[in-house]
């Protein structure tokens, strides 16, 4: 284990100083190797906490290139950097943290063939990207190598972030058995994000890599973490691989689900979006919201199949899988995608 020199000692003095931390557990930081695949809204500042904190070897993974629109959320980049490779522009600035670092950059976007020789490269991963197709592939391949993936995704004014331990069977696939169509999800180029969102959920993902590698702290491993930055509303939800071998939930496209309830309109519907989006927009059914769920569960009718519906998917399944494991023998539908578009 490579030891600390006498700038660093000095340079990270207040960490030092915790319990926790101490001289070993920096020397734990300096001896790791992240990989942030996407170096956007969440990748920013993973970026810059991981290599303030002194972490010894980060990765950048993301094909594409710094638009003016990305300045407001995606903190690491100017307006000098319009044009430039997101992983370059980035690496310039975090080296500056701490020049013994060592900084890698992959100027591509993941795919099935190059997700394994770069991952191998590194020991936590860390899923800031933005599409489903990339997601999928990198939950499979750190599977395959047992490598702790950080998790996050954001929508609107909220986000949600996981670990997923393969060591445990957690998975991105024990909460989504399969890929959703992506054209099914709402994106932020469509319907915006706050960028203070961002911040915070890449601060709890840079959070969850720092206690990863200091073995500290209770991990998100094998619970989920949603956040509201409107109510600052936050609820911490386990989940069991037990969900993905259950075989009474049934995910539904958005469209199909449109088309199903035009032809059925009194399916028994449970909506767990928050009060105000359902009074302002609605398909019928009844209001569960998902900040409140322990409470209001009662209301659910459990003597004919369910249908649950949220903006885009997570929220609803989440909630089904909570619900499946208590009736096994209730049959759950779980809507994948916006139906209020």
């Amino acid at each position: 284990m490579q030891k600390l020199s006498e700038i660093e000692q000095k340079q990270y003095a207040r960490q030092i100083n915790l319990a926790e931390i101490g001289d070993l557990g920096q020397q734990k930081l300096k001896n790791a190797s992240v990989l942030v695949v996407g170096a956007g809204g969440l990748g920013c500042p993973v970026l810059q906490y991981l290599a303030a904190t002194g972490v010894g070897k980060i990765g950048i993974a993301d094909g594409d290139i710094v638009e003016i629109s990305n300045i407001p959320r995606q903190i690491l980049y100017t307006i000098d950097d319009v044009g430039k490779q997101k992983t370059l522009a980035a690496k310039s600035k975090i080296e500056n943290f701490n020049k013994s670092n060592q900084i890698i950059v992959f100027s591509n976007f993941i795919t099935n063939d190059n997700v394994q020789s770069i991952i191998n490269q590194f020991d936590i991963i860390v899923d800031c990207t933005d599409n489903f197709d990339t997601r999928y592939t990198l939950n499979d391949a750190c599977e395959k190598e047992k490598k702790p993936l950080v998790f996050a995704s954001i929508y609107k004014f909220e986000g949600q972030v996981t670990v997923f331990d393969f060591k445990h069977n957690h998975s991105l696939r024990t909460l989504f058995p399969n890929k959703p169509d992506q054209e099914t999800i709402p994106t932020c180029t469509t319907l915006g994000v706050l960028n203070t969102l961002c911040g915070i959920i890449g601060l709890f993902q840079a959070n969850e890599v720092l206690k990863l590698i200091l073995e500290i702290g209770d991990s998100l491993v094998g619970k989920t973490l949603t956040f509201n930055s409107l109510t600052l509303a936050y609820f911490v939800f386990s989940y069991s691989n037990q969900s993905i071998k259950t075989k009474n939930i049934h995910l539904i496209d958005s469209q199909d689900f449109k088309d199903l309830l035009f032809s059925n309109p009194n399916i028994n519907l449970i909506d767990v979006r928050e009060k105000h989006e359902f009074l302002q927009h609605n398909l019928g059914g009844l209001n569960v919201p998902f900040s409140d769920f322990e409470n209001q569960e009662t209301k659910i009718s459990t003597q004919e199949p369910i249908y649950l519906v949220c903006n885009s998917g997570n929220k609803s399944k989440i909630i089904a899988d909570k619900l499946a494991i208590k009736f096994p023998k209730l049959e759950i539908y779980s809507i994948v995608g916006n139906v209020f578009n």
